[in-house]
């Protein structure tokens, strides 16, 4: 018993050296996340400046990188990682994903349908979902802001009360469900396409008609979609949503014609707990809902292309191992990933259309 525990007490600490060791390598490019993590409102009540500051940190860390340049840098980082960890490595990442889907599903209600959906699409799409999570040519602004932008407005709303709290979180509904929602929207009728087997159409331009169609399309998967999401963000671009300080609620309205009542109108009341939550969870599932699928994907690529098991390989062709070196080229690990990406043409009537867009001038654009 002492044995084992001295064992215990030896890898304990071997494993604090390591990762001690780790961390000192990467100070210069965790030192900028660091200072984000301790002053967090500055980057919620300035996103877009944040971003540039990490961008600048992260360039002047490229910069200082040893000579050799990012070879030298990975073959330091293999070299701060002892080799017998690369025989149990596979099994390592393969028990880690299990956990982490495990983990996701707790994360929300209906997180079970969702990876439902996102296995569905990934065995029978012709594209891999890690091309999603790259791709959203639909996106009118950087993601990451209006998601900081949208959590910092619902923070500031908790501090608040009555109407002031009402006002803050209705002027975060324009960026929440047009931006941060709507992209998750978007992931999922890509997904609906991709478990059929086709490549995803384009989804209609207008939130409303998306999240009706949407909600139809997958019907069996009820809870991943709101269907009044479009409905709340027109009322507050309408001007028709009101607090009524008496209820303490928000009442929202959207109607074609305030003259003429149809039975198209739509009415809700919410309390502002229950308007703040609503908004909590849009957000939630657009954001880091969103952001941990995005990991399963590539986590799920890397076990496909081979290159989980490839890292010892790597590993020794950072050294000169000419055997090594060669066995990688015959796995030709980047025609691997590049197959997991698209898996095959479209065919007729399927397009690539989801493609970015390069900006060639203020009109014109082509292709990437």
């Amino acid at each position: 018993m002492r044995g084992g525990t001295l064992g215990r007490t030896v890898s304990r600490k071997t494993d604090r050296e390591q990762v001690e060791r780790v961390k000192q390598a990467l100070a210069p490019f965790i030192a900028p996340i660091e200072r984000l993590r301790k002053n967090p409102r500055r980057a919620l009540s300035s996103p877009q400046s944040t971003l540039h500051r990490l961008k600048r940190d992260v360039e002047q860390w490229v910069q200082q990188l040893p000579e050799g340049g990012a070879e030298a840098f990975m073959r330091s980082m293999f070299d701060l990682l002892p080799e017998e960890l690369d025989a149990d490595l596979p099994a390592r990442f393969r028990e880690d994903l299990v956990e982490r889907r495990a983990s996701f599903v707790e994360e929300w209600e209906p997180a079970a349908q969702l990876l439902s959906l996102f296995d569905e699409a990934n065995a029978r799409g012709p594209i891999g979902p890690m091309l999603l999570f790259a791709v959203d040519p639909q996106a009118d602004r950087h993601d990451v802001v209006d998601e900081w932008s949208v959590l910092g407005a619902l923070k500031d709303a908790r501090r608040l009360r009555g109407e002031r709290r009402a006002d803050r979180l209705l002027r975060a509904i324009p960026a929440l469900v047009g931006s941060v929602y709507a992209r998750f929207l978007r992931i999922l009728w890509a997904f609906s396409h991709m478990a059929e087997g086709h490549w995803p159409s384009r989804p209609p331009s207008k939130l409303g008609a998306l999240v009706d169609q949407l909600a139809s399309r997958l019907a069996r998967f009820p809870g991943l979609v709101d269907r009044n999401a479009a409905r709340l963000r027109n009322a507050v671009a309408h001007e028709s949503a009101r607090y009524h300080p008496s209820a303490r609620a928000v009442r929202f309205v959207e109607q074609r014609d305030p003259l003429v009542p149809s039975p198209n109108d739509w009415m809700a009341t919410l309390t502002l707990p229950a308007l703040e939550a609503r908004l909590q969870e849009m957000w939630f599932v657009g954001g880091p809902m969103l952001s941990k699928l995005a990991d399963l994907a590539s986590r799920e690529a890397q076990l496909a292309t081979g290159l989980v098991e490839a890292l010892p390989l790597i590993r020794r062709a950072l050294r000169e191992d000419a055997e090594a070196t060669k066995q990688l080229e015959a796995k030709n690990l980047d025609a691997a990933y590049m197959k997991q990406l698209i898996r095959r043409p479209p065919a007729a009537g399927e397009t690539f259309w989801f493609f970015p867009k390069r900006r060639n001038d203020a009109t014109k654009s082509e292709p990437i």
